[in-house]
């Protein structure tokens, strides 16, 4: 996946997050050495190849909405007296960046998150 080199932290998150499901949520100091020791869960990385790619999958998703949002938020900033960017936006901007979010949780939904439930339901 190109995300995925273009990002090199995903690949150890997804595999880290992985792994932390496997055990139910415990923090890293309650797992098997084999998954604590960073160079030994990277060994053993082939056992939670779904989780990893769908891991990834998730950040890319994210990637791709957080880019829209920001792309929205730059063109429709607030400015103040110097021209330079506000760090508060009048109500009806706030309102119109919630709207963006549930239109991209729509098209997710529909497009995305019901594919990828079919895909990994195999």
């Amino acid at each position: 996946m190109d995300f995925a080199r273009k990002n090199s932290w995903v690949n150890d998150y997804a595999l880290y997050m992985a792994i932390k499901k496997s055990y139910n949520g415990l923090p890293w100091q309650k797992w098997e050495q084999k998954h604590k020791d960073y160079n030994l869960a990277v060994l053993n990385a082939d056992e939670f190849k779904n989780d990893v790619n769908f891991y990834i999958f998730e950040q890319f998703i994210f990637a791709m909405q957080y880019s829209e949002v920001k792309k929205y938020a730059n063109e429709k900033v607030c400015k103040n007296k110097r021209n330079e960017e506000a760090a508060i936006c009048y109500a009806y901007e706030k309102e119109a960046v919630i709207e963006l979010l549930r239109e991209q949780w729509y098209y997710i939904y529909k497009n995305v998150i019901k594919y990828s439930q079919a895909a990994f339901s195999v």
